[in-house]
């Protein structure tokens, strides 16, 4: 992710990073936010009666990024995910 911001020469170098750093942190809550919409919106399209996910961060392939895991109704019955396969499903 890129943050363009104009530098003011008067400016101490710290204070540059500083407020590059607080831009890139509020730019990654937005993404991360869209992100979240974006997987509700697929989720409870394609499966109406889903009440929760299971959300895991995607720390190797695209970092900030977000894996879901698991799609539960309202009364937590598994309607998508690992707990729908016996073979995979923890001990």
């Amino acid at each position: 992710m890129n943050v363009a911001l104009p530098l003011d020469p008067g400016e101490p170098m710290a204070r540059h990073r500083d407020r590059a750093e607080a831009t890139l942190n509020a730019a990654r809550e937005v993404y991360y936010r869209t992100q979240m919409i974006d997987v509700a919106r697929i989720v409870t399209a394609a499966l109406p009666t889903a009440a929760s996910i299971d959300l895991a961060r995607d720390l190797y392939d695209f970092p900030n990024g977000v894996c879901l895991l698991a799609v539960h109704a309202d009364d937590g019955t598994p309607l998508w995910g690992d707990e729908l396969d016996e073979d995979r499903r923890p001990t």
